[in-house]
């Protein structure tokens, strides 16, 4: 029998003493395996027909490692397999916590569609910050698009108000009513204190300054209230056969209206026909 194969009967023998009543040394049948040299107990769990493999096995067990104590060439054991299975278990877990946080929606993963959506949200942001800064970039240039109206020397003031004289000859209503706005407009751009305007109603738009006739009645009375007067062509309500008490309260008549517009710009006022 060759020498490791005599140890491991030797192991054998004694383990089953230490088991069998702590009788040390005491036999037990040994069954030859494939080759003579490699017998060893024939015990469950040790490799079948006891080969050379489940002789290994066996002396390498924990319990039997007494065996070998004196020898000096044995290789010290490395921990590959515990190393092994710790990791094993690690990857386990972590797989686990993965799953976890993926389930309560604490892990986001980047995969193509999280990346596309993002970049599709960065985009639309990007998009939306550039056009606030554009719109931003415009006032500037708005502003400095509106030019202001420069007043001539000398400058209107309450003793030197700038005199304008408007006509006014059809009967249309919204013709009259276009004419009173671009009033309204000219005194607000001076001031009520600044401009003096007059209303000069000739012809056919004679007929918004009378009792009878008028459908501006009520504007024709708003704005005289903010200081704007109001002439009748004299020579067209004779021509109507009406007289001066057929227009409207507060309008003034006048001989005739056209020369009443020449003399007054010849007096330094300016005409306006909106």
């Amino acid at each position: 029998m060759a020498p490791g194969g005599a140890r491991a009967a030797e192991a054998g023998r004694r383990l089953s003493g230490e088991r069998h009543g702590g009788q040390a040394g005491a036999a037990l049948p040994l069954r030859p395996g494939p080759h003579a040299h490699d017998g060893f107990p024939c015990r469950r769990g040790l490799g079948g027909n006891g080969g050379s493999r489940g002789a290994a096995r066996y002396l390498s067990a924990p319990r039997l490692r007494h065996a070998d104590a004196g020898r000096t060439d044995r290789q010290p054991e490395r921990p590959v397999a515990r190393l092994g299975a710790a990791a094993g278990r690690g990857r386990a877990t972590a797989h686990r916590g993965l799953r976890r946080a993926g389930a309560d929606g604490r892990l986001r993963t980047g995969g193509p569609a999280d990346d596309a959506s993002g970049l599709e949200q960065g985009g639309e942001r990007t998009m939306r910050r550039r056009r606030l800064l554009a719109g931003l970039a415009a006032l500037p240039l708005m502003a400095a698009g509106r030019r202001e109206t420069e007043l001539s020397d000398p400058k209107p003031s309450i003793d030197a108000p700038r005199r304008i004289v408007v006509s006014i000859s059809e009967r249309d209503q919204d013709r009259a009513n276009a004419v009173f706005s671009n009033v309204i407009n000219i005194q607000g751009f001076y001031g009520q204190d600044m401009v003096e305007i007059v209303v000069v109603a000739y012809g056919p738009g004679v007929r918004h300054l009378l009792k009878e006739d008028s459908q501006v009645a009520e504007r024709v009375a708003s704005l005289q209230a903010y200081g704007i007067e109001f002439l009748a062509c004299g020579a067209t309500l004779d021509t109507l056969g009406l007289g001066p008490e057929a227009v409207l309260p507060g309008i003034a008549v006048v001989q005739n209206g056209l020369p009443e517009i020449v003399e007054r710009q010849l007096r330094g006022w300016v005409h306006l026909r909106p």
